[in-house]
């Protein structure tokens, strides 16, 4: 038999052989198809573009974290920063993010849903993702929160979506403290405030 998968007549018996390479085939395409890590190893997704990426990843961060301002510059950067552990899976998410929103709405690509469609993509994949798909989605989640919350790439910004005034914007002594904060100290046991 020679190595090429060749068509049998019905009815012919098939050798062991000939049944497991098929089976071994199918199971292996199956496999590449439903298992992340496989496709990640492989390579088994599109690149994009830095700019299709950027528009796909801007509606991402913008669905994860309520309120972050979609114009802002370094918004995603973070995913493109080869500094941080997730860059090389960029092209990953935003290829998951696009097929998993076109396939839960019908055909419409992930930037161009409605907010609540975009989290439902999210969703989706913590949910109904395989185990690394979700630890993905987590770690993006997580690195977009860190850039956007903690202003890594502007110190000086800050962050008003938690009234984090950045690193020059310190407030004055009296609005960091409570004034008289011995009242909320507990009341002593003894008149030396030794137990007794």
């Amino acid at each position: 038999m020679s190595g090429s998968l060749e068509r049998l007549p019905i009815g012919e018996p098939l050798s062991r052989r000939a049944a497991l390479k098929r089976l071994g085939i199918a199971a292996g395409a199956a496999a590449l198809q439903r298992c992340t890590p496989l496709r990640l190893a492989f390579g088994l997704y599109p690149a994009q573009d830095d700019r299709a990426a950027d528009r796909v990843l801007r509606a991402f961060v913008v669905t994860v974290i309520p309120g972050a301002p979609p114009e802002d510059p370094n918004l995603t950067r973070v995913f493109f920063d080869p500094f941080y552990p997730f860059a090389p899976y960029r092209s990953w998410l935003v290829w998951d993010l696009d097929r998993r929103a076109r396939a839960l709405t019908g055909g419409t690509s992930y930037p161009d849903l409605d907010l609540g469609r975009r989290a439902d993509v999210v969703q989706d994949a913590l949910v109904a993702g395989d185990g690394t798909t979700a630890r993905l989605y987590q770690g993006a989640i997580f690195l977009a929160q860190a850039a956007v919350y903690a202003g890594i790439y502007d110190d000086e910004l800050g962050c008003p979506l938690i009234d984090f005034h950045g690193a020059s914007g310190l407030l004055p002594l009296e609005a960091q403290t409570y004034p008289a904060p011995g009242r909320f100290l507990p009341a002593a046991d003894t008149a030396d405030g030794n137990p007794t």
